[in-house]
C-alpha cells in the first residue's frame, strides 16, 4: 500500500520524506525507522526506473520519435500560381506503443498558410500546457 502511494504520486524526495515521516507517526501499522530507511534507499535508487517503466506500460498510442522538415520551392504544379511558392516538406517517425514497437514514417507537404495555422496551434497547445505545469 505504501509503495503504491509512492508510485502513483510519483513522489519527489521531499514528498517521500514527508510521507515516510507521516507513516512512522501512525498509531496503528506504523513504519519502523528501519523500514523507513529501506523505503528511502529503495526510492532513491529505483524511482526513475519505476517511472520510466510506468510511462512505457501506459502508452497506448503511437509516440513521436523524430521530426524532420525542409523548405522547398515548387517548380512544377497544375496551377501556375503555385510555381515558386515555398512548401514545407514534413516527415514524422512514429513509434508503436509498448505492445507494437513498429516504426511508421508519415510524409506530407504544407503551404505557407497551413504552416502558419499549425504553428499557431502549437503555440496554443504550449500555452495550455504552461497553464497547468509548475513553470
Amino acid at each position: 500500500m505504501w509503495f503504491q502511494n509512492m508510485v502513483s504520486a510519483d513522489m519527489d524526495f521531499n514528498q517521500l520524506e514527508a510521507f515516510v515521516v507521516s507513516q512512522t507517526k501512525r498509531r496503528e501499522g506504523a513504519l519502523t525507522e528501519g523500514q523507513a530507511n529501506a523505503f528511502r534507499r529503495f526510492w532513491k535508487s529505483h524511482k526513475n526506473k519505476i517511472h520510466d517503466s510506468l510511462v512505457v506500460d501506459t502508452n497506448w498510442n503511437n509516440s513521436l520519435k523524430q521530426v524532420s522538415w525542409r523548405i522547398d520551392v515548387k517548380s512544377q504544379s497544375k496551377n501556375v500560381d503555385q510555381i515558386n511558392e515555398p512548401t514545407a516538406i514534413m516527415e514524422l517517425q512514429l513509434q508503436g506503443n509498448s505492445i507494437s514497437k513498429n516504426t511508421e514514417v508519415v510524409q506530407f507537404e504544407m503551404d505557407e498558410n497551413k504552416l502558419i495555422t499549425v504553428l499557431q496551434s502549437m503555440k496554443d497547445i504550449e500555452s495550455e500546457i504552461n497553464k497547468y505545469s509548475h513553470q
